[in-house]
């Protein structure tokens, strides 16, 4: 009985170490007496206590898993966030360049290209980015492959796993591994077409970033179609000023020309109508009815030449700025018959 008693005591024992570690519980012999009972009930809180472990280990890993996730998402929202601010300036060059690398880096990816028209309609490579090696030659990267389709088709095109064949390739230094994702981003102002973007990477491309990558790649294209319209009106309004002042200068050179012109002009003129007057008015001189009339003529025509003149240089005054008003009263019958008479 002693025996059999402590033989008993010892699996029990063990039983409760085994319970206490949370390891299985070991096997027990069936017993009909007292100890057979607390061997029972023993099994019953070991597996209870086991079911209680694996539930609250499985809770602290999905938890866990929570927690990464939200740690990933918190990383992904900062660098976001950081390569938002770099897009703030209107240099296209300078958005060509760290733009384009926030947005490798934001993607996890291995290239990134910037396409800009140029003035023939073609799409010309402005900076490329190649993370960790040198990125092969294929036709799905070049101008006329998928940056000239989503600049025809003016959206966006994500290409993922099978990318041709063979597929394009990033030369590694020991090795090439084939590129897993591809995104092209049109870059427009309005309905004018301004040029691409390409972002690729080796490894497949998380859920989380996928929309991320998305919207980065949208927000540089946003970004260099507003520096690529700064310059255009930069460029637009340094034209404007050359040519505003050539038309200056011009007008400049037009009045000093019409001002030197009338009086030349008005000298000879001058002389001309003084000469006339004199003949007309001489008793010396015995003019016939019909020349007598001629000479008027002379006269008149001169003397509305002379106004004529008179009005160009009150015109370069008034463009100079020299000329002074007067306000008067005007007799409208002789104004009304001299007017008539000049277009009879």
């Amino acid at each position: 009985i002693a025996r059999d008693i402590a033989g008993a005591a010892g699996k029990l024992e063990g039983a409760l170490a085994a319970t206490g570690r949370l390891e299985p519980f070991p096997h027990l012999p069936e017993r009909r007496d007292e100890l057979g009972s607390v061997f029972k009930s023993l099994g019953k809180m070991a597996k209870l206590l086991l079911d209680q472990d694996a539930n609250l280990r499985s809770t602290l890993a999905e938890r866990e898993r929570a927690l990464a996730e939200l740690t990933r998402r918190d990383i992904a929202a900062s660098a976001y966030a950081e390569f938002v601010r770099e897009l703030k300036t209107l240099d296209v060059e300078a958005l060509s360049t760290a733009g384009l690398r926030g947005l490798v880096r934001l993607a996890g990816a291995q290239i990134g290209v910037v396409f800009l028209l140029d003035g023939a309609d073609r799409l010309v490579p402005v900076h490329a980015v190649s993370a960790e090696g040198r990125i092969l030659e294929h036709h799905l990267l070049t101008p006329d492959g998928l940056p000239r389709t989503v600049l025809e088709r003016r959206e966006p095109i994500m290409l993922e796993g099978d990318l041709g064949t063979p597929p394009p390739e990033l030369h590694l230094s020991i090795a090439r591994t084939p590129l897993r994702w591809v995104l092209g981003q049109p870059i427009s102002v309005g309905a004018e077409a301004a040029g691409a973007l390409l972002v690729g990477g080796i490894d497949p491309l998380a859920d989380l970033l996928a929309d991320l990558v998305r919207d980065g790649a949208r927000q540089l294209a946003v970004g260099l179609q507003n520096a690529w319209t700064h310059d255009r009106l930069r460029e637009k309004s340094i034209m404007l000023a050359e040519q505003g002042d050539t038309l200056q200068r011009a007008n400049k050179v037009k009045t000093e020309f019409l001002a030197s012109m009338s009086h030349e002009l008005r000298t000879p003129l001058s002389a001309i109508l003084g000469f006339a007057d004199l003949l007309a008015t001489s008793p010396k001189e015995n003019l016939s009815p019909r020349a007598r009339e001629s000479l008027e003529r002379i006269k008149r025509n001169g003397e509305h030449l002379l106004t004529l003149i008179n009005d160009v240089l009150d015109l370069a005054k008034a463009e100079a700025g020299r000329l002074d008003v007067r306000l008067a009263p005007v007799m409208m019958g002789p104004l009304v018959r001299a007017c008539v008479a000049e277009l009879d």
